[in-house]
């Protein structure tokens, strides 16, 4: 276990500023459902498209996606995180953040299906990684780290015990 996460690190890390790059780790004819109410868009060439429109409608607003946890299982790698939206246009100019999921299913050593949910409930149901499971890694000061449980050493008192009677 472990490939799956990395090529889906190293999507993560490409992004669409290197995306000939990313298309690499996916199949040909991948697809990639960006979010509800969104037609699916399928292969490398459909996807460029898309993201050069998606860039050019955005112009300088362009969402930034902040992973948080990582989910391996199997042949589903799944991401939760936070988008962050700049909103440019207006007086008062400010940044929504709202919850995103991405699920990233496998074709043998390739991404086959990119899916985008805008809650972390859907995305988990999509992924089939009941809430409450730990995640496989954690992103922490920019680098992914692995999620392992530490037992922490029973606490002991240092103070004496009170005389009977109290």
């Amino acid at each position: 276990m472990g490939h799956r996460a990395d090529v889906v690190e190293r999507v993560l890390a490409l992004g669409h500023r290197r995306l000939d790059e990313s298309l690499q780790l996916l199949t040909e004819n991948a697809a990639w459902l960006p979010g509800p109410g969104r037609p699916v868009v399928r292969g490398h060439d459909e996807i460029r498209a898309f993201v050069a429109a998606e860039l050019q409608r955005l112009g300088s607003a362009v969402p930034d996606a902040v992973p948080a946890m990582l989910f391996e299982r199997e042949s589903v790698v799944l991401v939760l995180g936070q988008i962050r939206i700049p909103h440019k246009e207006r007086a008062r100019p400010y940044t929504e953040m709202q919850p995103i999921g991405w699920v990233y299913e496998f074709d043998g050593d390739l991404i086959g299906r990119v899916s985008a949910f805008g809650s972390w409930e859907k995305a988990r149901a999509a992924a089939g990684v009941p809430a409450g499971t730990p995640p496989t890694r954690l992103l922490k000061g920019g680098l992914w780290h692995p999620a392992v449980a530490v037992r922490r050493p029973q606490l002991r008192r240092w103070w004496p015990a009170p005389a009977p009677g109290f």
